[in-house]
């Protein structure tokens, strides 16, 4: 698949599901497609075991978007898809770059468990 055609087909999708709907919602199913977009086009040799926590996080962290929709859901959904990016075209990421994914989805976890209020 050629990038011009990955650049309509991930426009596409972001414009239907954006229009006249809930962007929770929309931002997590937007983040589910992108992290499976993500690990089919990586190459079987930068799949390793940094790369499948990534993938993981960044599809609980699109999950959590999608169930609260929050500002901080958004940016779980951003840096953990930014991260897997940067780990599919880079096998030597580091892990000390995880962190801060794993630091938002905890504070993620945190702000939205203890808001009694809903």
């Amino acid at each position: 698949m050629k990038l011009h055609h990955k650049i309509f087909l991930t426009t596409s999708i972001f414009t239907l599901l954006f229009y006249n709907e809930f962007v929770g919602l929309n931002l997590g199913i937007l983040g589910l497609f992108l992290s499976f977009f993500v690990l089919k086009e990586t190459k079987e040799k930068n799949r390793d075991k940094t790369f499948l926590m990534l993938l993981l996080v960044s599809i609980f962290s699109s999950l959590a978007s999608a169930w609260y929709g929050d500002f901080i859901s958004f940016v779980a959904v951003f840096s953990s898809l930014l991260f897997l990016r940067f780990k599919s075209k880079n096998r030597n990421l580091k892990m000390l770059f995880a962190i801060p994914v794993w630091f938002v989805a905890i504070a993620t976890f945190f702000h939205d468990f203890f808001q009694f209020k809903k």
